[in-house]
């Protein structure tokens, strides 16, 4: 179904402000003393008709910028409230500029939703760090066995490719690779065409991650090859145009 010009509208101006926010954080990281900077674009989260945040998009903001921002985000958030009094005035006086009086809330309540939503990020790292975990087993007594085309299956359930934590995508990787190395190359169809189409477009989103590296190539793209035998070339569209692994 289209959006609407005002539901467009509101989607850009979600997305300009974690762009505000993702560089208000990088600044953070080059000079601290830009730590009022954030605040400032932490403020633009508040509804200035209801004088609350609006939790729906802080949530947003927090789970789409990447690691390295939320890592600072999180050091920010738990930051004394005194250090963005001055942004807080100017705020409050920028609201109280009308005939109309508002109670703005305390900095500890414009902050709380920010923390809470550090913290539900952190609780879904969790969640994929023992899912991988579960993985790693599972695909290891696999390959002990022999049993490449399970090895193979469990590597590829559920990867976190929502996560923005890097370290996480890397390591979910690094043992799909694994997997794929163990894999004879006389065997590599056979592997492919136990897998349906959803493990096909996950194990092609790998094999495009694994040809950015140099050095790679020849085994990939027999890989690439055998999925795109087994699934057509749709699995190369829907890999294309969806998230990066």
């Amino acid at each position: 179904m289209a959006l609407t010009r005002a539901q467009r509208e509101g989607e850009l101006r979600k997305l300009e402000r974690i762009d505000a926010l993702e560089l208000a954080l990088n600044y953070f990281v080059e000079d601290e003393t830009k730590r009022e900077f954030v605040y400032f674009v932490m403020l633009e989260f508040v509804d200035e008709k209801k004088v609350k945040v609006d939790t729906k998009k802080v949530t947003i903001a927090t789970k789409k910028i990447p690691f390295e921002a939320f890592v600072v985000l999180q050091k920010v958030v738990a930051m004394d409230p005194s250090v963005y009094a001055g942004q807080h005035e100017t705020f409050t006086a920028r609201l109280n500029s009308g005939h109309k009086q508002f109670k703005v809330p305390p900095i500890e309540a414009i902050v709380e939703p920010w923390a809470a939503a550090c913290e539900a990020r952190v609780a879904d790292d969790a969640q994929f760090e023992a899912e991988l975990a579960e993985r790693t087993s599972k695909a290891n007594s696999a390959l002990s066995g022999k049993k490449m085309a399970a090895a193979l299956k469990v590597a590829l359930t559920d990867p976190p490719i929502k996560s923005k934590n890097l370290d996480l995508k890397g390591r979910s990787a690094e043992l799909i690779y694994r997997v794929l190395k163990a894999v004879p190359a006389k065997s590599i169809e056979k592997q492919v065409a136990k897998l349906d189409a959803q493990q096909l477009d996950i194990l092609m989103r790998y094999v495009y991650r694994g040809l950015s590296v140099p050095g790679n190539a020849s085994s990939f793209l027999k890989w690439h090859a055998a999925i795109v035998a087994a699934g057509g070339l749709g699995t190369v569209g829907r890999v294309l145009c969806g998230p990066l692994v």
